[in-house]
């Protein structure tokens, strides 16, 4: 059987659909885009057992996301990070690995001591705390794309990097002193 790729033109279109309450829509969205996110979830290192539970938790999320009207311009990319965050709040949920310094800590491998304490300082922190460092840091989002995944407004965003920027620079500031 030969691949097809998918027409990224034809998925905004079916979210755009959707956006309208088409329900035939968001069958062929579905057909069209599970095997895609399933690879997806494989790659990105998700435990088979889990991979349906974060799919059926994805496309619930485009559903939600389509009420509300909000389309973007690349809704291929935009159902893949929301199955990528999907799948990283299904782990912290189960108490998984979310982060993958602490999959590198596990197996082994030698880590620098001040990686470690600033691990341990961001488990401190509130789950969203945690998830907006996740999302900044080591996933390099922006701003925007992190108000929208943590629901909050941009201006929060901002605010809280900043308070966590200056907590660790007072932290490691006055360990040298």
């Amino acid at each position: 059987m030969k691949y097809l790729p998918i027409d990224k033109k034809e998925i905004n279109k079916l979210v755009k659909e959707i956006s309208q309450g088409d329900t035939n829509a968001f069958d062929l969205l579905y057909s069209k885009m599970y095997k895609v996110v399933y690879y997806f979830l494989l790659r990105e290192s998700a435990n088979i057992d889990c991979i349906e539970d974060v799919i059926s938790s994805t496309f619930l999320v485009v559903i939600e996301k389509c009420k509300s009207k909000i389309i973007y311009k690349n809704c291929f990319s935009w159902i893949l990070t929301i199955a990528k965050y999907q799948l990283m709040y299904y782990n912290q949920k189960n108490n998984k690995l979310s982060f993958d310094s602490e999959r590198i800590d596990n197996c082994g491998t030698a880590i620098d001591t001040n990686f470690i304490s600033f691990k341990h300082e961001i488990q401190k922190m509130n789950k969203q705390t945690q998830q907006l460092i996740y999302l900044l840091f080591f996933e390099k989002l922006t701003y925007f794309e992190v108000a929208e995944i943590l629901n909050i407004s941009l201006s929060t965003v901002k605010r809280r990097r900043n308070e966590i920027l200056k907590h660790f620079k007072e932290m490691y500031y006055n360990e040298e002193i």
